[in-house]
C-alpha cells in the first residue's frame, strides 16, 4: 500500500467518523461498552515525547506495543501490497518483521560508529598529551645563549617542533571532519528512523481507520432504544427530544476518543481548555474515562444550555446532569406537590397561581443551589441583594440564606408586576401579608365581599361588579400597609395635600398622620369611582377637590338624618322668619343648598351669586372694604332659594324686584300671625285702614288684608298696574300719587265687594269715581 493510500484511509476516518465517533476498546471495557458514571479516576498526566526525537529502542517498544494492540500488522498486509504502482517507487508500509530488522540494522550501525568514535577520541587525546609533555607549557623562562658546539644539535629539535605543530593542525582538521561526518550520519539515521516511524504510524492509522469504520457501521445498525440505553448507561439523563441522528453522532465521537492515543486525547482536552478535576488517577484507563466523560459533557453542553440557560455558569458536568434530572422530576410533579413545596417555602398561596409558574420557580431555585458560590454572589449583586452579613458563615449556611433571599427577591418582583407595589411596601413580610389578605378577599362570596366593601368606607351607590370591588379593596389594603412617607407621595401626586394642610398634618404623631393621609386617599378614590353620584346630589366637582366633595357628601348625609325640630332650629339661626307651616322637606332642601354653597371657594361662590341673580356682575368682584361678605352672599342665595316656597304660599315673592322686599312681606306676615285679632285691628287703624278694622273681619282675613296692602306697597309699579287691570280699575299711570291711588282702589275692590259693604249710596250718587272718593274720604 502506498503512503497516499494510508493517508487517504486516515482522512476518510477523520472526515467520516471523526466528527461523529466516541467508543472505547472492546477489550478494556470502555465507555462504548459500559457505564461511565462519575469515574473515581487517579494518576497524573505525562507528556508524550515527539516521534522525531525518540530513540531506536523507544520506537521498538512502541512498535511492539502497537502490534500487541492490533494497530500494526506483523506482515505487510497483502491488500496493501497489491496496490503498488509498477512505475512508481512506493513507500511501503512495513510489517513487524521488516520493522524489527530495520531497527536492528540501524542499532548495530549506531553502536559501531559510536565505538570507532570513542577509539579515535582516546588515541588523539593520548598523542596530544605525549607531545605536549616535551614542550614546556608552563611559564616561559629567560632564553639562554647557545653554548659553543651545540648549534648542530639544536637544528633537529627545531625541525621536530615544527613537524609536531603541523601534525597537531592535521589532527584538529581530521577531528572536525569526523564530527561533521558523524552529524551527517546522525541526521541520516534520524531521517531513516523518522521514515520508519512515519511508515509505522501510517500503518497504525490505516488499521485505526478500519476499526473506526467497522464501529461506525455497527452504530448505524443500532436501534433508537439501544442508542438511548447506551446514552443513559454512561450516566447522562434521559432526554426525550434527543433524536437518533444526534445519538449516533455522539456515540461515534466517543468511539474515536476511546481509540486515539492518549496524547491526542490530551490535545483535544487542552484545546477546549478543560481542566481535570482530580489530580491523581489510578491508571491510564481511569484517566481516559474521565477525559472522555468531560469531552462528552462539553459536547452536550450547548444542547443542555438550551434547556438550562445557566448551564455553563454551573460549570461541573455532573451538577448540570443532576439539574437536568431534577428538571425532569419537576415536570412530572402534579399541582398538589408543587403547592406543598411552595407553601413549605413560607410563601402565601395566591388564588391565581399557575402550575407552570411554580415549576419555573422551582427550577430556578434548583439552579441557585448548584451555582458556584462566586456565581451565586454575582446573582445577588445583580438583584441588589446584600450579603456582607453572611461572609463569616460557612459555605452551606451562606448558600441556603442567599437562595432564600434570591427567592424572596424573585417573588417581590412578581408581586410588583401583579400590582401589589412590593417595592413601596418595603418589607417582604408586609408584602406577604398583603398577598395573603387579598387571597382571602378572593375567596369570599359576593355577599361577604359587599360587606367588606362597605366596611372599607367605599360608596355603595356605585354600580360595580365583583372584580371592581376586589380591585378597590386591594388598593385600600395596600394603602393601609404602606409607610407614611409613601402615602404622602400619593397624596401630593393627586393634589390632596395643600401646603397648609401638609404643614398641619406634619405636626401630628406618626399614627395620626398615617390615618389622615389614608382617609384622604380613600375619599379621593370613592369620589372618582362614583362621580355621577356626586353630581346628582348637586356637588360641584369642578370647583371642589375629591376630599372636599366627599366631606360635603357626608354632611349632606347628616342633613338627611336631622329631625324637623333640628331643621327649624337651624332655620331660626339664619335670621329668616320662622313660618308656622314649614315642612321638613323644604327645610332639608334649604339646608343642603346652604351646605353646598358654604363649601365653595369664594370665587366660585361669587359666580354662583351672579348666576342666580343675587348679585350683579359689577358687584361681584369689587375689592377692598366694599367686597361682598361671605355670610351676606350665603344669605342672599338662601333668600332666592326661599322665593318659590313663599310664592306658593301666597306671597308674590317672585314679582318683587328685590328678594329682600319679599322677605319683608314674609317677616311682617309672620309677626301678624303671632298677634291677636284686637292687635291686628289696632294695626289696621294705625295703618290708615279704618274701614278694614271696622268691617268685622276675622283674624285670617285681617292678616290677608294687611299682607295684600304691604305687598302692593312694595311691588314695582308695573306689577301694581297689572293688579289694577285684572280688577278693571281705573289707571292712574303718570300721576304723582299713582301708587297711593291704585292701592285705594285695590283695597276697595278686594275687601268691599258691594257698595253697601262700603257704606256708600252708589246708586244715589250715580258716579263710580265719586263713590270711591267718598268711600276713602269717609273711612280712611
Amino acid at each position: 500500500a502506498t503512503a497516499a493510500t494510508a493517508v487517504g484511509v486516515a482522512a476518510w476516518a477523520t472526515s467520516e467518523c471523526r466528527p461523529e465517533l466516541e467508543v472505547q476498546h472492546e477489550s478494556d471495557g470502555g465507555i462504548a461498552g459500559g457505564k461511565l458514571g462519575e469515574p473515581a479516576l487517579s494518576g497524573s498526566d505525562c507528556d508524550i515525547t515527539p516521534r522525531a526525537m525518540a530513540t531506536t529502542e523507544d520506537r521498538r517498544g512502541e512498535v511492539e506495543a502497537k502490534v500487541a494492540g492490533g494497530e500494526v500488522p506483523k506482515q505487510t498486509p497483502p491488500e496493501v501490497a497489491g496496490h503498488q504502482d509498477a512505475d512508481a517507487t512506493p513507500e511501503v508500509v512495513p510489517g513487524l518483521d521488516e520493522l524489527l530488522a530495520q531497527l536492528d540494522e540501524e542499532q548495530s550501525v549506531e553502536e559501531e560508529e559510536e565505538a570507532e568514535h570513542r577509539g579515535r577520541t582516546v588515541a588523539a587525546a593520548r598523542s596530544s598529551e605525549g607531545e605536549e609533555g616535551a614542550v614546556d607549557m608552563g611559564k616561559p623562562s629567560k632564553p639562554e645563549p647557545p653554548r659553543y658546539g651545540e648549534a648542530d644539535a639544536a637544528a633537529p629539535a627545531a625541525d621536530r617542533a615544527a613537524k609536531h605543530k603541523w601534525d597537531r593542525a592535521d589532527e584538529e582538521k581530521r577531528r572536525e571532519e569526523e564530527a561533521e561526518r558523524q552529524a551527517q550520519e546522525a541526521a541520516a539515521a534520524a531521517r531513516a528512523a523518522t521514515t520508519a516511524t512515519a511508515s509505522a504510524e501510517a500503518a497504525a492509522a490505516a488499521a485505526l481507520a478500519e476499526r473506526l469504520a467497522e464501529h461506525c457501521r455497527s452504530i448505524d445498525r443500532m436501534t433508537l432504544s439501544q442508542l438511548r440505553e447506551w446514552y443513559e448507561s454512561v450516566g447522562f439523563p434521559p432526554e426525550a427530544d434527543l433524536e437518533r441522528r444526534e445519538l449516533e453522532r455522539i456515540l461515534k465521537k466517543v468511539t474515536r476518543w476511546d481509540m486515539i492515543p492518549l496524547y491526542e486525547l490530551r490535545g483535544e482536552f487542552a484545546q477546549l481548555q478543560l481542566a481535570i478535576d482530580e489530580p491523581e488517577f489510578e491508571d491510564e484507563l481511569s484517566l481516559r474515562h474521565h477525559m472522555i466523560f468531560q469531552l462528552l459533557a462539553q459536547e452536550r453542553m450547548e444542547a443542555w444550555e438550551a434547556k438550562i440557560p445557566q448551564a455553563r455558569r454551573i460549570g461541573k458536568a455532573l451538577e448540570v446532569i443532576n439539574v437536568i434530572s431534577h428538571y425532569a422530576h419537576i415536570d412530572r410533579m402534579n399541582m398538589e406537590e408543587l403547592i406543598e413545596w411552595y407553601k413549605s417555602a413560607s410563601l402565601p398561596l395566591e388564588k391565581d397561581l399557575q402550575k407552570q409558574e411554580i415549576k419555573d420557580l422551582l427550577k430556578t431555585v434548583s439552579i441557585w443551589h448548584v451555582l458556584p458560590m462566586g456565581e451565586l454572589r454575582k446573582e445577588c449583586d445583580q438583584e441588589g441583594i446584600p450579603f456582607g452579613d453572611l461572609l463569616e458563615k460557612d459555605e452551606e449556611q451562606q448558600r441556603n440564606q442567599l437562595v432564600d433571599r434570591l427567592l424572596i427577591s424573585e417573588r417581590m418582583a412578581r408581586w410588583e408586576a401583579r400590582g401589589f407595589q412590593a417595592r413601596r411596601l418595603g418589607s417582604p413580610d408586609t408584602v406577604i401579608s398583603a398577598v395573603g389578605q387579598f387571597t382571602g378577599f378572593q375567596g369570599m362570596s359576593d355577599e361577604e365581599l359587599r360587606q367588606m366593601y362597605a366596611k372599607a368606607g367605599l360608596p355603595q351607590e356605585v354600580d360595580i361588579d365583583r372584580q371592581g370591588r376586589l380591585q378597590a379593596l386591594k388598593t385600600i389594603l395596600l394603602w393601609e400597609l404602606m409607610p407614611t412617607q409613601e402615602l404622602e407621595k400619593d397624596c401630593r401626586g393627586l393634589g390632596l395635600l395643600p401646603a397648609e394642610v401638609e404643614a398641619a398634618i406634619a405636626k401630628r404623631p406618626q399614627e395620626e398622620r398615617h390615618a389622615d393621609l389614608l382617609q384622604r386617599l380613600r375619599l379621593d378614590m370613592g369620589v372618582k369611582m362614583n362621580r355621577s353620584y356626586y353630581e346628582k346630589r348637586g356637588i360641584p366637582l369642578e370647583h371642589l377637590g375629591s376630599v372636599e366633595a366627599a366631606n360635603l357628601a357626608a354632611q349632606l348625609d347628616e342633613v338627611e338624618t336631622m329631625s324637623l325640630e333640628q331643621l327649624k332650629e337651624w332655620y331660626k339661626d339664619t335670621s329668616l322668619p320662622e313660618e308656622r307651616d314649614l315642612t321638613r322637606e323644604e327645610l332639608a332642601s334649604a339646608l343642603k343648598k346652604v351646605t353646598v354653597w358654604s363649601a365653595l371657594p369664594m370665587k366660585a361662590l361669587l359666580k354662583e351669586c351672579v348666576r342666580q341673580g343675587a348679585l350683579r356682575a359689577e358687584e361681584a368682584f369689587v375689592g377692598g372694604e366694599e367686597a361682598p361678605d361671605w355670610h351676606q352672599l350665603l344669605f342672599k342665595l338662601l333668600l332666592l332659594e326661599r322665593l318659590p316656597y313663599w310664592d306658593a304660599k301666597g306671597f308674590p315673592a317672585k314679582r318683587m324686584d328685590n328678594p329682600e322686599k319679599a322677605l319683608q312681606v314674609v317677616v311682617q306676615s309672620v309677626l301678624w300671625q303671632n298677634m291677636s285679632l284686637k292687635e291686628l285691628k289696632k294695626t289696621c287703624k294705625e295703618g290708615g285702614l279704618v274701614k278694614v278694622a271696622e268691617k268685622g273681619m276675622g283674624k285670617k282675613a285681617t292678616i290677608q288684608a294687611l299682607t295684600a296692602v304691604l305687598t302692593w306697597e312694595l311691588l314695582p309699579l308695573s306689577e301694581l298696574r297689572k293688579d289694577c287691570e285684572s280688577k278693571e280699575l281705573p289707571s292712574f299711570a303718570g300721576k304723582n300719587d299713582e301708587r297711593q291711588e291704585s292701592i285705594k282702589w285695590l283695597i276697595a275692590a278686594s275687601f268691599f265687594n258691594t257698595w253697601a259693604d262700603r257704606g256708600i249710596p252708589a246708586e244715589r250718587i250715580g258716579n263710580l269715581e265719586i263713590a270711591y272718593g267718598f268711600f276713602w274720604e269717609s273711612g280712611r
